[in-house]
């Protein structure tokens, strides 16, 4: 049985683990810096875009969805989710947009 993870950052540690990879090892595969995986795993994962997550979750083997259903995710955070799944691409898109500008995200693509 696998235990919960209190957070997506402790379950990508776990699930990286399992699979016997490094740090390093695991930012080969995906792509993405060892620093922004290594921030990720210590839960400093502010600044991380969702393309590196997405990157990071499929060199794991995995889907952006299994990273939520393997840890506790607080009931406003799930509806936010449930509510951005159930648009279009194109207004969940200006909405994400929306949001970043008014939080003062940059992407640094």
């Amino acid at each position: 049985m696998t235990t919960m993870a209190k957070s997506y950052n402790d379950f990508i540690r776990q699930k990286r683990l399992s699979k016997g990879l490094t740090i390093e090892q695991l930012a080969e595969i995906s792509h993405v810096s060892r620093y922004t995986i290594s921030r990720l795993e210590l839960g400093e994962s502010g600044s991380i875009s969702l393309s590196k997550l997405e990157k990071i979750v499929h060199a794991l083997d995995m889907e952006m969805g299994d990273i939520f259903k393997h840890s506790l995710i607080d009931e406003k955070t799930d509806n936010f989710f449930k509510f951005m799944n159930t648009m279009n691409l194109k207004d969940r898109q200006s909405y994400v947009d929306l949001f970043m500008e008014i939080i003062g995200f940059v992407d640094d693509k």
